[in-house]
């Protein structure tokens, strides 16, 4: 009995390792099945540490806003699969929209894309909706990345909105963006928020997440692996040798392969003469080194980069950026304070215990 369980196993594992060295050595990968594999890896690598459905939402959105800007002058696919936005950089209110959501399907969260409306009926902005536990489907919004609040202190939702207006009219971005755009501080626009929008598509959780218990450091390589041969795939249609340096860039920056990104972000501001390309990889080099905890540098960076190009599209992110430096520097000074006070409290015990 015990050998034909054996024999039953062995044989199911070695179909498992022909396939999977079939999946990643020779059978053709399109940008379909790139796009979910990637999607699955980057949403993992941003939630694993995350315990409630709150803070998986907010790590997903921020990080979307923080990879998808709304810049002009740049080249702009229509479509929206989430890794090539995420990759060039490039997409508007909707397309983040949309890039949430197929990150998030990755995890389990069930999404929704909706353009708001004014009482005119056009529509300004478009966001996306997330289905809580509770059954509440609660606003996202990526580009603006807004942490519109309840009562009960959980995401709210257009029914909350709409019941008490203050839930965005009080909220502390909305009102910095009053400061320079006037609509921000127009209760009628800010009702957009409340008003019956357009509902465009529904993306549905995954239902069963069969990777759930293998560790993420595990996962990386493999997608490592299928990312070099996707891009080999589409290197021979990239005539422009920094767009492809930059492709890959990208795309080593997202696996969090941080030195290896961040010599290409440097080799294409110093070497390519692109403009655009330049700027887009400055503005990825700072986030490259937040992502890296090296604040001070980032700091000093963002400010040279600006500096040096006044009339840069990727100002106003970049100031973003420094602001919300601020932020991160005092939750990682508070971190590091705990974790030296629990050292210094193991120190002293062992030395009483010795």
């Amino acid at each position: 009995m015990k050998r034909n369980l054996l024999l039953i196993f062995s044989i199911v594992l070695v179909v498992f390792l022909a396939g999977a060295a079939y999946y990643l050595f020779f059978f053709n990968i399109t940008e379909k099945r790139y796009n979910k594999i990637m999607c699955y890896y980057i949403t993992r690598s941003l939630t694993d540490n995350r315990d409630n459905f709150k803070e998986r939402v907010v790590a997903i959105r921020d990080f979307v806003n923080e990879n998808v800007q709304p810049i002009h002058g740049y080249h702009n696919r229509l479509d929206t699969l989430a890794i090539e936005k995420l990759t060039s950089g490039i997409g508007w209110c909707d397309q983040g929209a949309r890039v949430f959501m197929q990150l998030a399907r990755s995890i389990g969260i069930t999404s929704r894309l909706l353009f708001l409306r004014l009482e005119s009926g056009s529509s300004p902005h478009s966001i996306a909706e997330a289905l809580a536990p509770d059954g509440r489907w609660v606003i996202v919004d990526p580009q603006y990345k807004l942490d519109l609040i309840n009562k009960d202190g959980e995401l709210a939702s257009q029914s909350d909105i709409r019941k008490n207006l203050n839930i965005i009219r009080d909220n502390k971005k909305v009102k910095s963006m009053a400061e320079f755009e006037k609509r921000w501080a127009d209760p009628q626009y800010l009702a957009i928020y409340s008003n019956p929008p357009i509902y465009v598509t529904t993306k549905k959780g995954v239902k069963v997440d069969f990777l759930k218990f293998v560790p993420l450091r595990l996962i990386r390589p493999v997608a490592s692996i299928i990312s070099n041969r996707y891009l080999n795939q589409i290197a021979p249609g990239i005539k422009n040798i920094y767009e492809f340096k930059m492709l890959k860039a990208r795309t080593l920056h997202l696996l969090g392969y941080y030195e290896k990104s961040g010599r290409l972000y440097d080799e294409i501001v110093a070497s390519s003469g692109d403009l655009p390309l330049i700027r887009k990889a400055g503005f990825y080099k700072a986030v490259l080194l937040k992502d890296q905890k090296r604040y001070d540098e980032t700091q000093d960076y963002i400010t040279d980069t600006i500096n040096k190009d006044t009339s840069n599209p990727y100002i106003g992110y970049l100031r973003g950026l420094r602001t919300r430096l601020q932020f991160l520097r005092i939750k990682y000074s508070i971190v590091s304070s705990k974790a030296a006070l629990v050292a210094s409290s193991i120190l002293l015990t062992v030395t009483a215990i010795s």
